[in-house]
């Protein structure tokens, strides 16, 4: 099964300690899920959502 995702959709988005969100993450493309990073903590300027575009 693949996740397909279109440009725009929100894959995730962080927290603080106090549950406000701080960033929303959103695809930049259209593609598919290869890998999602849902441990945390999250480091800054880390990977969260991979996707892979593909060309036909």
């Amino acid at each position: 099964m693949f996740i397909i995702v279109q440009k725009g959709t929100q894959l995730g988005y962080s927290t603080n300690y106090f549950g406000e969100t701080i960033e929303k993450f959103d695809a930049t493309a259209k593609g598919i899920i290869l890998m999602i990073i849902s441990t945390p903590p999250l480091n800054k300027n880390e990977d969260v959502v991979v996707v892979g575009v593909y060309r036909l």
